[in-house]
């Protein structure tokens, strides 16, 4: 039987069809295979992967992705694997995904990839020499599965369209309209990989698999583009978690984690956190000092001389900036924000107190805080010592504190004839009463954290709130 003549007459369906797939898929189950040493699911989700006659686990660099070495399952000539559907929640009906990467020892003759009939039909995929085929519907001419050389393949079928495409190392290669369901699962309910049919048998080569992951929904070429592109974290070769990717500026802290699967005592790894800082340590905690994006690399040094990385962004968002109060009427507003808190002096935040505009229901001394999309809160303003209009009020004095910022001792210019009644009262950013003191204008601040305070300052006539900030 010749698989490439029978097919002369067939014409390729048109290339354009794959922009039919840009939508995003909604997966409801997708079930992976990593074949770290074992052929379980990696999540206990489905059934074990049976081992069609002989094969092993073993360790091996995948060339073209990494010169890192993995553990990887190889199968023996006409041996290969087979999944349960019905036993994993068939996974696999009218429409799915097959996600593959995996190598052939041999580039001789046709070498069976899957087998959708329990080895009962001739069809299904297949590679031979610079062709990648779907027996008797369509053929494509790529090199990506030659001898000894790792590849990425995704079988796409949707069962709207009953069209079954194939993307090769992340890019679409062709489609065809499977009008006869060859592409379905037979009675059986078992898909085969690897191990050839026994009505043309012996189209088989023996190779390696690195992963094996089914979804319920066909994926579009972004995703199969994306999940090529990020196959290196995917397989575990060189691989770092974040704590997040993303932070406010104030107090960030992010922790970097090595999930690398990567095998042998001769791996030494390092880390460049994107601001200049290098360290060894096994899990760095860092902190960045200023707003901006930074790429962070896990790198491997392999005692063969492989050195191979693998990075990702984290972004450190800027402090908003400190919101102004101004005052209509009896009505207090914020400058723009995405949202805000009004707090008073003393007694912190205000209940149902979260619009731009504020209208306080008596004389006092208030503040906002804001926050932009991104979650980050701003510096609280100044503080607006607020009376209502039409009520007379003892004129408030020219009372002061410094120096500000200060690091020991803060003074209070506050004239003499009132010093008598002085009470200064300080508070955190959110209302926490944390100092205070009668009579005396110099306090000692040393053992203060670095940050933003609120001073109220109470006279027998008046009542002012100022920021005191704390620096060292």
């Amino acid at each position: 039987m010749n698989k490439i003549n029978k097919l002369q007459s067939i014409s390729f369906v048109i290339f354009c069809l794959a922009l039919l797939m840009n939508s995003s898929a909604v997966f409801s189950q997708v079930l992976t295979y990593d074949f770290k040493n074992t052929l379980s699911e990696s999540g206990g989700s489905a059934a074990d992967l049976n081992a069609l006659g002989t094969g092993n686990f073993q360790t091996d660099s995948l060339l073209g992705l990494s010169c890192i070495q993995r553990p990887v399952y190889h199968f023996n000539t006409n041996n290969g694997l087979q999944f349960d559907n019905n036993l994993s929640g068939n996974i696999l009906s009218e429409s799915y995904s097959i996600e593959l990467y995996f190598k052939f020892d041999s580039d001789m003759g046709f070498r069976r990839i899957l087998d959708f009939s329990n080895r009962t039909a001739d069809s299904g995929l297949y590679a031979t020499g610079g062709i990648i085929q779907y027996f008797d519907a369509i053929t494509l001419n790529n090199t990506a599965f030659s001898g000894g050389q790792y590849g990425h393949l995704v079988l796409t079928r949707d069962s709207a369209s009953q069209e079954v495409s194939i993307f090769v190392n992340g890019g679409f290669g062709t489609s065809f309209i499977d009008t006869g369901s060859i592409a379905i699962l037979d009675s059986s309910n078992v898909l085969n990989l690897f191990r050839d049919d026994l009505v043309f048998p012996d189209e088989a080569s023996s190779g390696n698999i690195a992963l094996l992951k089914l979804y319920d929904l066909p994926l579009s070429a972004g995703e199969v583009s994306n999940k090529f592109n990020s196959l290196k974290g995917t397989l575990g070769v060189l691989a770092f978690n974040s704590s997040s990717t993303s932070q406010c500026e104030p107090g960030n802290s992010f922790t970097f984690v090595n999930t690398s699967d990567s095998t042998g005592v001769n791996i030494s790894y390092s880390w460049n956190l994107g601001d200049g800082t290098l360290t060894t340590d096994s899990m760095p905690v860092h902190s960045y000092l200023s707003a901006g994006s930074y790429d962070v690399y896990l790198i491997a040094s392999y005692a063969n001389g492989c050195i191979d990385s693998s990075s990702i962004t984290v972004e450190v968002f800027a402090t908003p900036s400190t919101p102004v109060i101004s005052q209509s009427g009896n009505t207090l507003s914020s400058t723009s924000a995405f949202s805000y808190q009004w707090y008073e002096v003393p007694g912190g935040a205000i209940a149902g107190a979260s619009m731009q505009d504020y209208t306080p229901g008596q004389n006092g001394s208030f503040y906002v805080i804001t926050a932009d999309a991104n979650g980050c809160f701003s510096d609280p303003s100044d503080t607006v010592n607020f009376v209502w209009s039409g009520i007379n009020e003892t004129e408030l004095y020219e009372i002061s504190l410094y120096p500000n910022p200060a690091s020991d001792l803060v003074n209070f210019n506050i004239p003499s004839e009132f010093k008598q009644d002085l009470s200064i009262r300080i508070y955190d950013v959110i209302g926490n009463l944390i100092f205070s003191q009668s009579g005396a204008t110099e306090i000692d601040i040393r053992a203060f954290m670095k940050g933003v305070y609120l001073v109220q300052i109470d006279t027998q006539y008046s009542s002012v709130t100022t920021k005191l900030i704390v620096d060292r």
